[in-house]
C-alpha cells in the first residue's frame, strides 16, 4: 500500500501501475485518472461550479494543473520506491497554447525523455480526453512550449487549497 502525506489521497494499492510497468505514459495517465476521481469523491467537490443546464461543468481541478501533477508525482514516486514502477517523467511547468487559442497559458504536466507528454488535466485544455497522453509525432505536441518556466508559489490566502495566483491552469 502506497500512504501519502496528501490526507485526501487513501492507501493506494502498489498493484496500480503494474500493468503498464513497461509504459510510462500509460500508468502516469492511470495513476492521474485515479486521482481525478479519488480527489472529489473525498472532497465531494466534482466542478468548482453548477452551471446552466447549457453551459459545460467546470472541473474541480481548473486552474490546479500544478496541484494535481504533485499528486501524480507522489503516487509515482511510491510506486517507484517499492520497486512497482520506474520513474523516469520530469514535471514542467510551461506554456500551452492550442491552435486558435489568443493568450499562452501557464500549464503543468509531465514529460518524459523520448519527449512525450502525460497531461493530467489536459480536458481544461480543451485536449478533449481526461490525463491525455501525447506522443511526440502528435500534432498536440507543438502545443505544450517547455522552454519558457515558471515557479509555483503557494500563497497564504489561497481560497482553494492546493491553488495559488501563480497558474492559469
Amino acid at each position: 500500500m502506497c500512504k501519502l502525506a496528501m490526507p485526501w489521497v487513501p492507501a493506494i494499492p502498489a498493484y496500480i501501475a503494474a500493468p503498464f510497468q513497461n509504459d510510462e505514459a500509460t500508468a502516469l495517465r492511470y495513476i492521474a485518472l485515479t486521482i481525478l476521481v479519488i480527489r472529489p469523491l473525498t472532497k465531494n467537490e466534482f466542478w468548482n461550479e453548477y452551471p446552466q443546464e447549457t453551459e459545460p461543468p467546470t472541473p474541480w481541478y481548473r486552474g490546479r494543473c500544478h496541484e494535481v501533477c504533485t499528486n501524480v508525482q507522489a503516487v509515482a514516486a511510491q510506486l517507484a520506491a517499492g520497486g512497482e514502477f520506474d520513474l523516469n517523467a520530469r514535471l514542467v511547468h510551461g506554456m500551452f497554447q492550442a491552435d486558435g487559442d489568443p493568450d499562452r497559458l501557464k500549464h503543468a504536466w509531465f514529460e518524459l525523455p523520448d519527449g512525450t507528454i502525460v497531461d493530467p488535466t489536459s480536458n481544461q485544455m480543451g485536449i478533449g480526453e481526461a490525463a491525455a497522453v501525447i506522443r511526440p509525432n502528435d500534432p498536440r505536441h507543438s502545443y505544450y512550449d517547455p522552454t519558457e518556466t515558471w515557479e509555483f508559489v503557494e500563497l497564504a490566502n489561497d481560497t482553494l487549497p492546493g491553488t495559488s495566483g501563480q497558474t492559469d491552469h
